[in-house]
């Protein structure tokens, strides 16, 4: 199986898309963000009492239960309100599991906006009349 894939596994991917965006002013936008998190596990094994592997397959089924206490309920400095919103299974074609679990979330986007910093003036004279 390593030369099917460039990783080990488990691995997570995460994908990012907007679901809706409002100007909330001048370069600033609110932005109901979308995460896709993809589990991929190599494993044919059953949960059922007593199957080949039966702990392979609970350890696939905790990992995606941690990537959901993790996440969901969860908010940030940048973000707020993340709570997820979809789970399904990707058909791969081939070994392995593929899980996706969506997240919502809602963060204001302030990088169009110029920054601007606090300094102060070297050499200026105030002359009052």
């Amino acid at each position: 199986m390593q030369d099917e894939h460039p990783f080990t596994t488990p691995a997570c991917f995460l994908g990012f898309r907007s679901n809706e965006i409002k100007d909330t002013g001048r370069k600033v936008q609110q932005v109901v963000l979308q995460m896709d998190v993809y589990l991929f596990y190599e494993s044919f094994a059953d949960t059922f009492k007593g199957s080949v592997n039966q702990q392979s397959a609970l350890g696939f089924l905790q990992s995606m239960d941690d990537i959901n206490a993790l996440l969901h309920g969860s908010s940030g400095e940048n973000y707020s309100g993340m709570r997820r919103v979809g789970f399904a299974p990707v058909d791969t074609g081939g070994a392995g599991n593929l899980y996706q679990a969506t997240y919502e979330c809602t963060l204001v986007d302030y990088s169009a906006k110029k920054v601007f910093d606090e300094g102060s003036f070297n050499d200026v004279k105030i002359n009052e009349m």
